[in-house]
């Protein structure tokens, strides 16, 4: 079992699997052994950078291979659901982008799909991997702050009118599945639902005041913790040149915040901590090809060992849906002008 490693396939050979490619290549118990794109050529461009032999000629053709055991899937976020459950009947692993899928709907058809025993899907959240972002979590599962009064996420990002004009999937309702909330701001979405606990209730509004898309550009939402705490979420794709993202945390006792992946603010009472202010390789805030590889390395690594342990991933199924549950409550918040409750997912595990 120590020598053993997995065997990846990549489907969708676009920017974000570059990323992949260099989390498999960093983990010492993965190879990459093949990929797959619709456009062939984009496909053996990217095999070739990456020294892979094997390029398939169809989805099908990767999800039944033999000598693939798990997939990363790299394709538009909407067209998620229909590459993941072709892997799945063939017993492969899947580990998929973010977000899972652009709604709750086509998640739980994932999830209620009958999949062989023993087969893992991750979802890709991986900035919780960061050093400092783990430091916060442990502080928060030890109550160093004590009872969570506030807990806000600011994500100030810029994509310019090129960007969503280079792919046209980009800023629609139909593959990209929101804008602003669900495509860039997803990840610290994530990152404030893990560090402070599920959210009941979201007061939202999102509009479309820069960009010639479908989705909104700007997105702000008031939140209502199940734990009783308030908080915020703000994100939006307009705000020239881009500002590092923020996630604060205020308890009773003390108040912490990360800015990017760095805690950039620790203060508690009784406690002293002397932060080691490094630069943040998360420059994704400008760019999006701008982010670090490393969260990607440690990922994959956490979900080659979950299959080689046969455990559940970090980012399973069940902890990639929270966040889409929450933005689209709050794209349906907008929509009606009220406040929405969320609903939990009801079904089996």
């Amino acid at each position: 079992m120590a020598d053993r490693k997995v065997r990846f396939g990549i489907l969708g050979c676009g920017t974000v699997a570059d990323f992949h490619a260099t989390g498999i290549h960093g983990c010492a118990a993965a190879e990459l052994a093949g990929v797959f794109d619709v456009d062939p050529q984009r496909a053996k461009a990217f095999a070739q950078a990456q020294r892979v032999e094997r390029v398939f000629s169809s989805l099908e053709e990767l999800a039944e291979a033999e000598g693939i055991d798990a997939i990363c899937i790299c394709t538009p976020s909407g067209l998620h659901r229909d590459a993941v459950l072709p892997c799945l009947q063939h017993g492969k692993h899947v580990l998929v982008e973010k977000p899972l899928e652009i709604s709750t709907q086509r998640i739980d058809e994932i999830i209620q799909f009958r999949r062989p025993s023993g087969v893992k899907i991750g979802g890709v959240f991986q900035l919780r991997f960061g050093e400092d972002v783990q430091k916060v979590k442990a502080a928060l599962e030890q109550e160093a702050l004590g009872k969570i009064l506030i807990a806000d996420a600011y994500m100030k990002h810029y994509r310019s009118p090129e960007y969503f004009a280079q792919a046209g999937w980009r800023g629609t309702w139909a593959i990209d599945g929101g804008g602003a909330l669900m495509n860039q701001g997803i990840h610290w979405i994530d990152l404030l639902l893990w560090l402070a606990g599920e959210v009941r209730v979201v007061t939202g509004h999102c509009r479309t005041l820069a960009r010639d898309i479908e989705v909104e550009d700007t997105g702000y939402a008031i939140l209502q913790l199940s734990s009783g705490a308030l908080g915020m979420i703000e994100s939006t794709t307009c705000a020239y040149p881009g500002l590092p993202s923020r996630i604060e945390i205020h308890g009773e006792k003390g108040s912490i915040c990360l800015e990017d992946d760095k805690i950039v603010r620790w203060e508690i009472e009784g406690q002293r901590m002397d932060l080691k202010r490094t630069e943040s390789e998360e420059r994704g805030y400008a760019d999006p090809k701008a982010i670090s590889t490393r969260g990607h390395i440690l990922q994959i690594e956490d979900f080659v060992d979950a299959i080689l342990k046969d455990r559940p991933p970090a980012v399973d199924l069940f902890e990639a849906r929270r966040s889409v549950a929450c933005i689209e409550a709050i794209y349906e918040s907008s929509r009606k002008n009220a406040p929405v409750e969320i609903q939990p997912y009801r079904g089996g595990r």
